[in-house]
């Protein structure tokens, strides 16, 4: 543990028990950026389980970040998982892959609100699913599933984790690129920015993220730079210019 998560840890750990929901919240977040240094704070943020989505979402972030470390919230995540609230039941669900990624409880949970849950949350949970890598092969049907919806974001948020998770399987890039073409901007930023996290895997966009520079919105058009940056920097293994 270097010397800033030293002095850190121990401060943010009081804040987490602050007056203020925004403090608790932040706390949560932040705790999770040191990773397993982070071990000791794994009590305070079991408790924090317990508040409102906007703390108990961050800690079980946190949890997640921390990985192995937090073993000790496994019953705590687990009870999680059942939560009224979708969006606590598919972070539990990813901290709880983080911490043990054999977890078939957690994978379900995913796998569940894929199928069954409101828009915004599966389009969260195909996100998560792909965080998981190559260990998520259980939700590989519900996310193929997805790709066939009528949510243009759902769709690419399915596309990008499957690629994560299979990326030999089908050419789940074009699928994204196909979304370029949407008459909403926010699904065309959507799939510009799935592009760019990407990285070197999305060359073959370059064509189209070129031509997504002269997009009729301002956000698509920036997100289109960085997104070709970020492809060409990768790949190239040093910076281009844009």
């Amino acid at each position: 543990m270097g010397p800033a998560a030293n002095m850190a840890i121990p401060v943010l750990m009081v804040t987490l028990k602050d007056p203020m929901e925004d403090v608790r919240a932040a706390s949560a977040l932040a705790l999770g950026q040191f990773g397993a240094d982070a071990k000791a704070a794994v009590p305070v943020l079991i408790e924090a389980l317990e508040e409102p989505f906007r703390v108990s979402g961050s800690a079980a972030n946190a949890l997640g970040k921390i990985g192995p470390s937090a073993k000790a919230a496994i019953p705590a995540l687990n009870a999680a998982m059942k939560h009224d609230d979708a969006r606590l039941r598919i972070t539990a669900a990813n901290a709880l892959l983080h911490i043990d990624p054999q977890a078939v409880a957690a994978t379900a949970v995913i796998v569940d609100v894929l199928e069954n849950g409101e828009v915004i949350d599966r389009r969260t949970a195909a996100m998560y699913a792909g965080r998981i890598g190559s260990n998520g092969e259980a939700i590989v049907p519900a996310l193929l599933e997805a790709l066939a919806d009528d949510n243009a974001k759902l769709r690419i948020a399915a596309a990008e984790s499957l690629h994560y998770i299979d990326p030999s399987a089908r050419d789940f890039v074009a699928i994204i690129v196909n979304a370029l073409a949407d008459d909403d901007a926010t699904v065309r930023r959507t799939a510009v920015l799935s592009l760019g996290r990407l990285g070197p895997d999305a060359k073959a966009a370059i064509p189209a993220l070129t031509q997504a520079r002269s997009d009729d919105d301002k956000k698509v058009r920036h997100a289109a730079s960085e997104a070709l940056y970020l492809i060409q920097s990768a790949a190239s293994g040093s910076p281009q210019s844009n």
